[in-house]
């Protein structure tokens, strides 16, 4: 599983190679037969804008490496993050499951919680988005935003505003921190995943065991999950190889 990989939010150059190296992430998936999960802001800016039928077209080689990863392993889950939760129909198909808010499934009879980390709905944490992440999801500044702005006028908006919120966002590992350390502790969740804050880190708290992701277009952090227990490591897709992440 991987968070944060933020594509198309750099130069063309760094843009070209964090896209070479996430697609060979995923074919390195596909022939190891590893399940692929994405807990948010795989690209950096997303907006669908559905009566026009547009989507931005940078994103068609990774949508197309996930829908054939689905096909031959298993569908991707895709949970949005803050960047990329305007999706209206493009990404979701038989081959990639899109989950806007959080996901719970089994690891080897572990019970998981996966999601993104800038907020929940499920106010039984505690833990809203900011009041601007909320805005941005609302269907009625979205369809406002959307009559106001054609699609690239709207989309070029929408990158400029991403890379300021990246750029200016001050990195705290606490609050997940806390909400993971709760979660296990009050609940029957074994396990916690979630990316959003950028910092890789694996901390076994009373009841079970907390991972972030980090930022893969950061530090290039990969999870898995293998008989119940979740290992942090490193994709070098130069030697197309996973090891352990060691900070």
């Amino acid at each position: 599983m991987v968070s944060d990989v933020h594509l198309q939010g750099f130069g063309d150059d760094t843009n070209r190679e964090l896209e070479a190296s996430f697609l060979s992430l995923i074919a390195y998936c596909t022939a190891q037969n590893l399940t692929l999960l994405i807990l948010g802001d795989l690209f950096d800016y997303w907006m669908e804008y559905p009566r026009q039928k547009y989507a931005p077209a940078f994103g068609e080689p990774i949508l197309k490496a996930l829908k054939h990863h689905g096909e031959q392993v298993e569908p991707v889950l895709y949970i949005t993050g803050n960047h990329d939760n305007w999706t209206f129909g493009h990404i979701a198909s038989p081959e990639i499951e899109v989950e806007a808010e959080h996901r719970m499934i089994s690891f080897d009879n572990r019970q998981a919680i996966l999601f993104h980390g800038d907020g929940l709905a499920d106010t039984a944490w505690d833990y809203q988005r900011p009041l601007y992440h909320r805005l941005l999801r609302n269907p009625s500044f979205i369809r406002v935003y959307q009559t106001l702005s054609s699609p690239k006028f709207g989309v070029w908006i929408m990158s400029r505003f991403s890379r300021l919120t990246r750029m200016l966002n001050i990195s705290d590992p606490e609050p997940l921190n806390n909400l993971a350390k709760k979660m296990l502790y009050q609940s029957n969740i074994d396990l916690v995943f979630c990316g959003h804050d950028h910092l890789p880190r694996l901390i076994d708290f009373e009841g079970g065991t907390y991972m972030n992701l980090g930022a893969f277009h950061l530090h290039r952090t990969v999870g898995l999950v293998r008989q119940g227990e979740p290992m942090l490591f490193q994709w070098n897709a130069t030697q197309g190889t996973l090891t352990k992440f060691t900070g």
